[in-house]
């Protein structure tokens, strides 16, 4: 069985696990793969390549200590972020 993509590349699905379609400028996205609630910390942290777990500690800290609104900074983005084009299979 063959899955065609948007960049009319053709692949076989038996053959390859993860598909991850190779884009030539980073985007900030919304991880799936590494998502706790809805991936957005997952998904700034991949995109500045360093672990989630520093984003999302940087998320709590911030919330506690009252710097800017994280909370509705969290939601904003949970929104209006994009989901990641990996497909798993």
């Amino acid at each position: 069985m063959y899955l065609f993509f948007r960049e009319n590349v053709y692949v076989n699905k038996c053959q390859i696990k993860t598909i991850n379609i190779i884009n030539m400028s980073k985007k900030l996205v919304k991880s799936t793969s590494n998502a706790v609630f809805s991936g957005v910390c997952s998904g700034i942290a991949k995109y500045f390549n360093i672990d989630p777990t520093i984003i999302r500690l940087g998320f709590v800290v911030s919330f506690f200590f009252g710097l800017g609104s994280p909370g509705l900074i969290y939601l904003v983005m949970a929104f209006v972020m994009p989901k990641d084009d990996t497909y798993f299979y």
